[in-house]
């Protein structure tokens, strides 16, 4: 008994070539998305830090005028 091998046609290397080349691009788009939205939110983070300190500054200036006669 031998062992039969069997071929593979070039147009199914090329359709696997193919199907693997739009997976690896949409991987590559999925992780600049997701890239983009970690900015994003630490964008928004940054954000409310800053209005954070804003406010309190902003408390502070009130509470200054208030004490002035």
């Amino acid at each position: 008994m031998g062992t039969q091998f069997k071929t593979v046609g070039a147009g199914s290397l090329v359709a696997l070539a193919i199907t693997l080349l739009l997976i690896g691009l949409y991987l590559k788009e999925e992780t600049k998305e997701n890239g983009r939205l970690e900015q994003g939110i630490e964008g928004v983070e940054q954000s409310k830090e800053i209005k954070m300190i804003l406010d309190s500054r902003a408390a502070e200036e009130n509470a200054v005028m208030d004490q002035l006669p």
